[in-house]
């Protein structure tokens, strides 16, 4: 039962991260300037906001894939106790 809600969420989880990843990376331009107009009037400095507006589809791309595609899964099951 347990192997099958790991199953299940993981690829919940990649799934959505993946899609937002992917349709994010051919607009990361316009992504960008999106995420720091809305950071305009926050605590936020601009020099923080504009590079983790450029990483954070890269990063959702790359975990989604790795989540839909189960790698370094079996790593993590080792941990858990039973």
């Amino acid at each position: 039962m347990n192997t099958t809600a790991f199953l299940l969420l993981r690829l919940a989880i990649g799934a959505s991260m993946f899609g937002h990843g992917l349709v994010r990376l051919p607009k990361l331009n316009a992504f960008s300037s999106w995420m720091t107009g809305n950071f305009e009037n926050t605590l936020l400095p601009q020099i923080i906001v504009l590079p983790f507006s450029y990483v954070l589809p890269i990063a959702e791309f790359g975990i989604g894939l790795l989540l839909l595609l189960g790698l370094f899964t079996k790593l993590q099951q080792h941990w858990v106790p039973s």
